[in-house]
Parts: structure tokens; C-alpha cells; sequence
């Protein structure tokens, strides 16, 4: 057998397993495969899917594998990291190598479109999402997906328009074959590509430590932060004047606008939790969200939301005039603003909104 050349197999593997134009992706079919055999549920999503166990713990003698379990957790909100949690599985059609101890037949490698179907990704979450008890863990898997590194931020979108963003994480696992990600990537779809967060975006043992002395704040977070509850945590970003105003009591209402369904567009409730973040700057205080309401402004007009919350938001002209191209909007009436100690927060990306812990079976407003 001869050597494989990778960066020519690679460019004639991608060019058979993605179209560019029309964000479809070529995804192997395990139902029938040989590769079925070896799985220990059937296939799922109408035979595209399957799911896999990772566990932390691995061979006597040999060191614990934290991932992906432990990174989910920590963005997922869940305290305790089990030893085991299973992960909804898509594999893409291709890989520019022949790995002797790879699970995967070969002839689910080749680009082979008997045995593939070309799909985009809002079909791959569509499956996902109709999925029973589908697992938290979305992992794109091969295959090789670093032949079409534009699966992942095609799935982000997916998950986000599909209101599953806050609830599922998503993980993908290659051999780092080629150098694809950074040369197919355009340098927004790179941007949005999370790199691994080396401690958690709040320690929320100093945020209870910061309200042991406000009797509501210190027994409603300690019911909050239960294992089991519902509610969902959330950090806003705030910039003066607003900040100061919301923690004050005199901004009631905040707004949140947005060109597509990101956060906290379907993921904030009432009874949830909103830490107020100063940009580019720590914590500074806590509140509770109320009542919410989410509008789709193709529906809703934005004058009518501004004669009926523009009181409580505190606005400019020029802020509403700004909001003219929003999409969606999202309005939090914040109650119990209690301003305490600041408090660090390495968050260095440029969401103003995010979902530190999502509610339980959260879905779409």
C-alpha cells in the first residue's frame, strides 16, 4: 500500500463532502452499515445519528479523560461532572486517512454518496431535536471533520435558530490533519468558534458570599443554586449610565436586541437570576428577572414596544433609532437590584448576554 499524500486525498475529500453555497454537508448513514454492528443502541435520527458513552474513567492505570464531560458540565451548569454521559453522534462521509485502530469502516470514509445523504445542518438539529431525552452533548465526529471545518459554525447557527443553543454542547473530535479550519474559515466564523475557557465565568460561591447580608438575595441563591431547580442564571453586560440605573432601582426594564435568536431571546424566564457585569469590568450587583417577554419584530412592531416599555428602559432617540434593522427583542423587568463587592469575571468575548446556567427541558419562548 502506498503513503497516503494528505493534502491532495484531503482537497479531493472535500470537495465531494461540503457545498459551500448551499451550506449542505455529505453525512454518513449508519443505519444498514457495517459500523451498525458495533453500536450499542441502534442508529437514531432516522439511521444519521448514534449515541456514544464517554466516560472519564479509562483503563486501570491509566489517567482520567475529563473531555469532553468536564467542559460540558461547566458550560452546561452541572455541578457535580458525572463519570458517564452520552453524546448524540453525527459522522461526515470522508477521511483523508486510514487509521488501523478506527472503528469506522472504510467505505464510510470515502465520499461515497450510497452510503451518505447530503443534508444541512438545520436537518442534522431537526433530527436532533426530535430526538426522546436527546443527550446534552452534540459531537461532530467522522470521518474527519477538519476536512469541512464549517460544520461547527454552521451547527452553532442551527442551534441558536433553533432555540437549543443554551442547552446543548457542542463538541467535535479530529485527527488535525490539515489546516483547513484556518484557511477555509472566514475570520467572523473563526471569532465564533469558543476556545476552551480555562475556569468557569462565575464562581457562584462568591457571588453567595457577596449577599450573605440581604436577606432575600441570600435565601432565594442558595434555593437557586440547589441541585434539581429550575431556574436559570444569566450575565448581563452593562454599560453606564444603564448599569448604575438598574442597580439602583431607577431602570426597571432592560432590552436586549438582537438581528438574529441569540441569548436571552428564548432562554430568560421569570424567576431567573441576572448578574449585572460592568464592560469590561467585574460584577457589580444582582437582580431578578420578573416578567419577560420575547418579540419577533417581523411580527411586532418596535414603535409599539416603544410606547409601551420605553418608561422603564430609560433610552435615547438615538438609541431606538439604532434598533431600526433588530430582528428580535427580548425585555427583562428586573426587581430586588442589590449592588455588592465586584467581582471578577475572566469573560473576554463580546456577548452581552449569557447564559450561565440554562433552566431545565429549556426551549424557545
Amino acid at each position: 500500500m502506498s503513503p497516503i499524500d494528505t493534502l491532495r486525498f484531503s482537497g479531493i475529500l472535500r470537495a465531494r463532502t461540503i457545498d459551500v453555497r448551499r451550506r449542505r454537508l455529505l453525512v454518513s448513514r449508519l443505519a444498514d452499515s457495517d459500523q451498525a454492528a458495533d453500536l450499542t443502541a441502534p442508529p437514531n435520527c432516522r439511521g444519521f445519528g448514534r449515541v456514544r458513552h464517554f466516560r472519564q474513567s479509562t483503563a486501570a492505570g491509566w489517567p482520567i479523560n475529563p473531555l469532553p464531560i468536564v467542559p460540558a458540565c461547566r458550560a452546561l451548569g452541572i455541578v457535580d461532572a458525572p463519570d458517564m454521559m452520552t453524546a448524540q453522534v453525527f459522522q461526515n462521509a470522508a477521511c483523508n486517512w486510514r487509521c488501523w485502530y478506527c472503528y469506522v469502516p472504510y467505505n464510510l470514509l470515502s465520499a461515497d454518496e450510497a452510503r451518505s445523504a447530503w443534508l444541512r445542518p438545520e436537518d442534522l438539529i431537526g433530527l436532533y431535536g426530535a430526538e426522546p431525552n436527546r443527550p446534552r452533548i452534540l459531537d461532530l465526529s467522522g470521518g474527519s471533520p477538519d476536512l469541512v471545518p464549517e460544520w461547527v459554525p454552521w451547527m452553532m447557527d442551527a442551534l441558536t435558530d433553533a432555540g437549543l443553543a443554551s442547552e446543548t454542547y457542542l463538541w467535535s473530535d479530529d485527527n488535525l490533519s490539515t489546516t483547513y479550519l484556518f484557511e477555509r474559515l472566514t475570520s467572523q466564523e473563526l471569532d465564533t468558534v469558543p476556545r476552551p475557557v480555562p475556569e468557569p465565568l462565575v464562581e457562584f460561591s462568591a457571588v453567595l458570599q457577596r449577599v450573605r447580608c440581604n436577606s432575600f438575595w441570600s435565601s432565594h441563591l442558595s434555593a437557586v443554586l440547589t441541585p434539581g431547580n429550575e431556574v436559570a442564571v444569566h450575565l448581563a453586560v452593562f454599560m453606564e449610565p444603564f448599569l448604575s440605573d438598574a442597580l439602583s432601582g431607577r431602570k426597571t426594564l432592560e432590552s436586549r436586541f438582537s438581528r438574529r435568536r441569540i441569548a436571552p431571546f428564548g432562554t430568560v424566564g421569570p424567576g431567573d437570576v441576572v448578574l449585572l457585569k460592568e464592560v469590561s469590568g467585574p460584577i457589580r450587583g444582582i437582580a431578578l428577572a420578573q416578567c419577560t417577554w420575547c418579540f419577533d419584530l417581523r411580527v411586532s412592531s418596535l414603535l409599539s414596544l416603544r410606547k409601551r416599555f420605553a418608561a422603564g428602559i430609560l433610552a435615547s432617540d438615538d438609541f431606538w433609532e439604532d434598533k431600526r434593522d433588530a430582528a428580535f427583542a427580548t425585555i427583562v423587568e428586573l426587581m430586588e437590584p442589590a449592588e455588592f463587592a465586584p467581582l471578577d469575571c475572566p469573560k473576554r468575548d463580546r456577548r452581552g448576554w449569557v447564559v450561565l446556567r440554562p433552566r431545565r427541558n429549556q426551549r424557545l419562548l
